[in-house]
């Protein structure tokens, strides 16, 4: 799904498509406490920018959760 660059609605359409993806595919428990809040903020390359509720939650998403997100945000 292409993203584009410039158009923020966009970005918020697509990180919800990754969001309701991820749902169905992880424990609800990892759910509720590392993802539900997120948001996508920005188009960074070929990459996008999620914001989390605190830096502990960004480090344990990218660590744990990171592969699964990048994988799901390319399809």
């Amino acid at each position: 799904m292409a993203v584009p660059h410039a158009d923020p609605r966009a970005l918020a359409r697509h990180w919800q498509a990754v969001l309701g993806r991820l749902q169905l595919e992880v424990a609800p428990h990892n759910w509720e406490t590392w993802l539900k809040d997120t948001r996508a903020i920005r188009w960074d390359g070929g990459a996008v920018i999620v914001e989390a509720r605190t830096a502990f939650n960004c480090d344990w998403l990218e660590q744990r959760l990171g592969p699964s997100v990048a994988r799901v945000a390319e399809e």
